[in-house]
């Protein structure tokens, strides 16, 4: 199952793409980096999938408000979830999240 799944996601600020048909899957229990130069769509990626800007054309979904509400995150002077915060919740599925069911031997 996968946790985030980007279609062909655009994103522009006036003449600027930031953000060019990005496809990406990212399955429950993995952890996936973003590695590029400056002003390469990082930023603006980990904002859409975090529902603080939305994508131009493109289809997002996403469980992370989901994962998220299933765990109790203490944060110190923060409003929100940290990306951090996010991501660490995504690698590690709690376990009423496993796909087999545990059999004794």
């Amino acid at each position: 199952m996968d946790v985030i799944q980007l279609r062909k996601v655009c994103k522009s600020f006036g003449a600027l793409r930031a953000v060019d048909d990005l496809s990406l899957s990212v399955p429950r229990g993995c952890i996936y980096g973003f590695i590029g130069p400056n002003d390469s769509g990082k930023t603006t990626t980990l904002r859409m999938l975090m529902s603080i800007l939305r994508p131009d054309t493109g289809d997002t979904q996403k469980r992370l408000h989901e994962l998220l509400a299933r765990t109790e995150v203490h944060h110190f002077e923060q409003t929100r979830p940290s990306l951090h915060d996010i991501f660490v919740r995504i690698a590690k599925p709690q376990p009423d999240e496993t796909d087999e069911e545990e059999v004794a031997p």
